[in-house]
């Protein structure tokens, strides 16, 4: 899933402001799913005459689906585009509320808001994240992993064929280690837990060992010190921050979260954020997160969840 910034305000403050925003996204969806339905137009209608805090409580929820058609992925299948377009294209709520299901088109293996553990056709061991996606490419001679979208941990087993994963521009090669690659707003990261990795990205080569994290952000190449064991803490429903911007934490609960999340004003997301949070309560943490920034988070489920300047 992605994290959206909409330049949507609301009006006033207003202590009714999530109903609002609640029975705004109701109605928005009825007409999305029967655009004829004279009742559900009667009720727009009736809900903007009731001023212009109701006004802003819809334009919030339109700019947010409109902001939230999923993209064509650069570099991704015929298939995959497809389902990128018709997903746009659709009405039905569900391809809204999970946006990967149009990754799973071109996806050997992908997940809804729980991670999951698979198999690969090698025999190595692949962690998936919530609303994350991968790509198995894999013969006699070769162990190649697409990374569609997310973030997955890897096992990697013995063998004579080399064991790579690209996602975005670069290729991490790794023969018997145990590593993170992860793919968000901050670019690609490759975390490594045990071992070793080779990383190539824009014609540089890097070598990342064990309690590294190298990442690229448009064609710059950082590596900073990371605690083995906080890498992939997900795995235990744990998600543990130190210095990163609020956005990026906005976008790891968003894949496990049913409503989209949506900043109102792009300059919290700058916010930088400490703290161990659990995951298996996502909202919870997502307000923990939001606090720092002197934010509130509205939730206006299941459509979208919203982080606001507080009043």
């Amino acid at each position: 899933m992605r994290v959206f910034c909409s330049e949507a305000v609301l009006a006033s403050p207003s202590p009714n402001r999530q109903e609002l925003i609640e029975e705004a996204a109701a109605i928005f969806l009825r007409i999305r799913e029967a655009p004829g339905d004279r009742d559900a137009l009667a009720r727009k209608r009736a809900f903007l005459s009731r001023g212009p805090e109701a006004r802003s409580a819809y334009d919030v929820v339109t700019r947010a689906w409109s902001a939230s058609s999923p993209p064509q992925r650069r570099r991704t299948p015929k298939r995959l585009a497809a389902a990128a377009v018709a997903a746009a294209a659709a009405v039905f709520v569900g391809v809204f509320l999970y946006p990967e299901a149009a990754l799973r088109w071109g996806a050997d293996h992908a997940t809804g808001m729980r991670p999951e553990t698979v198999e690969l056709s090698s025999g190595d061991i692949a962690h998936l994240d919530a609303g994350s996606a991968l790509a198995e490419q894999i013969d006699d001679t070769r162990r190649r992993v697409e990374l569609l979208a997310g973030t997955a941990f890897f096992e990697v087993v013995s063998d004579s064929r080399p064991f790579e994963v690209t996602a975005g521009a670069i290729t991490a090669r790794a023969l018997g280690t145990a590593f993170e690659v992860s793919e968000g707003v901050k670019g690609v990261a490759v975390s490594v837990a045990e071992g070793r990795v080779q990383v190539e990205t824009e014609g540089a080569s890097w070598r990342v060992s064990a309690g590294e994290r190298l990442r690229s952000v448009g064609g710059n190449v950082t590596v900073v010190p990371v605690r083995p064991r906080d890498v992939a803490s997900w795995r235990r429903d744990r998600l543990a921050v130190d210095g990163a911007q609020l956005r990026e934490v906005a976008e790891l609960l968003d894949r496990r979260v049913a409503g989209r999340i949506v900043f109102l004003d792009e300059a919290l997301g700058d916010t930088r954020i400490v703290g161990n949070y659990d995951l298996s309560d996502p909202m919870s943490a997502l307000r923990s997160a939001a606090a720092p920034a002197d934010a509130t988070v509205i939730d206006g489920s299941p459509l979208l969840i919203l982080i606001t300047p507080k009043d």
